[in-house]
C-alpha cells in the first residue's frame, strides 16, 4: 500500500508504508526511506511530511525476465488474433 496522493497524512502513515519500523521523527522515516519509492512531484530536498506523498505508489523495480517474456508472448498473441 502507498500513502495517499493527498495532503492529509501522517507520519504515522509513513511509519506504515515502511514495514512498521519505529521512525518517531521525520529525519528517522526518511533515514529508512527508500529513495527510488519517493514520487518525483513531492520528493524535493526530502525534509519535510510532505515529501513523502504518494510514496511507494510508483514500481521502480525493473520488470523481472519471466515478466518481459509474458508481456511478448501477449503481445505475439494479439498480433496473431488481428491478423
Amino acid at each position: 500500500m502507498a500513502i495517499i496522493n493527498s495532503p492529509n497524512f501522517s507520519l504515522n502513515d509513513v511509519r506504515v508504508e515502511l514495514g512498521g519500523v519505529n521512525p518517531y521523527s521525520l529525519s528517522a522515516a526518511i533515514a529508512v526511506a527508500v529513495d527510488g519509492s519517493f514520487d518525483i512531484t513531492y520528493k524535493g530536498a526530502k525534509d519535510r511530511l510532505s515529501n513523502f506523498r504518494n510514496y511507494g505508489a510508483l514500481d521502480t523495480t525493473p520488470p523481472s525476465n519471466i515478466e518481459m517474456n509474458l508481456s511478448l508472448l501477449q503481445i505475439l498473441y494479439y498480433l496473431i488474433l488481428i491478423l
